[in-house]
């Protein structure tokens, strides 16, 4: 991934690789740039982004978009993880406080559903 970066000239090799085992990348200028338009877009796509993943999962079958749902649900867990721990203090603390809440309240639904569903008796 980090050579197609380079290719596209988001990202260039900082020394000589003959030097070191591992290898180093700066961003570029046309990288930053690529940064910010990114940002601006996240910024700015609120409920565009919230009718468009709508959409998307209206058109996908129901086992495709709960798949790709768990999937990408890990993987952004992951990124959160890695990033919550650079915000300061107190936003950290409020971010981890409301991701809690809603976590806990996913997992009530999820429990609920996992629950045996009780089978109604007709009365005679």
């Amino acid at each position: 991934m980090l050579r197609s970066l380079v290719k596209e000239a988001l990202l260039e090799r900082v020394g000589s690789a003959e030097t070191s085992t591992t290898v180093k990348y700066s961003v570029t200028k046309k990288g930053k740039q690529e940064l910010e338009e990114m940002q601006r877009t996240l910024a700015s796509a609120g409920k565009r982004e919230r009718v468009m993943i709508r959409l998307f999962a209206d058109l996908l079958p129901a086992e495709a978009w709960a798949s790709a749902f768990v999937n990408r649900g890990r993987e952004i867990f992951d990124v959160f993880q890695e990033k919550i721990s650079q915000i300061p203090q107190p936003q950290r603390n409020a971010m981890l406080k409301e991701t809690r809440m809603m976590l806990d309240s996913n997992i009530s639904w999820v429990d609920s559903q996992l629950r045996p569903k009780k089978k109604r008796t007709v009365e005679e």
